[in-house]
């Protein structure tokens, strides 16, 4: 952050979530951050799924548990103030634990390890892509 806003960054949380073997062994999993920025919240996942080609209930399974046992306490003074910012103004349940969808920017990166499937090349991917043909990709 700059040094003209670094003020204006605060209630900074973080949160790590493992989904190996009973959540606990491998490398799986994800770590977060989240913070305001002014009157914005915004939260950074960053996750390393499952691997293999063919595992992809295990890479859907990981980013489900990812995202629904991230959560941040983020404290009375932090709730009253999004609440009257406007944030979170959904979310006025009187506790102060708040997790992903919580945000009004939420930033999704890591080593997802999802794969093109082989029926189809790297370069007809490539192709699709530059010619905005998407729906054929989706297949």
């Amino acid at each position: 952050v700059r040094a003209p806003h670094k003020s204006r960054v605060k209630y900074v949380h973080t949160d790590a979530v493992g989904v190996g073997v009973m959540g606990v062994m491998g490398n799986k999993g994800g770590v977060s951050i989240r913070l305001q920025f002014y009157d914005s919240t915004i939260c950074i996942i960053c996750t390393h799924l499952a691997a293999h080609r063919e595992n992809v209930a295990g890479r859907n399974a990981d980013f489900a548990n990812v995202f629904n046992k991230t959560s941040f306490d983020i404290g009375e003074e932090a709730i009253r103030e999004v609440i009257r910012s406007g944030s979170l103004s959904q979310w006025a349940t009187g506790s102060s634990t708040v997790g992903i969808t919580d945000h009004d920017l939420v930033f999704w990166i890591g080593d997802l390890n999802y794969r093109v499937d082989e029926i189809m090349s790297t370069e007809q991917v490539l192709l699709l892509s530059e010619k905005g043909q998407l729906e054929e990709l989706k297949k």
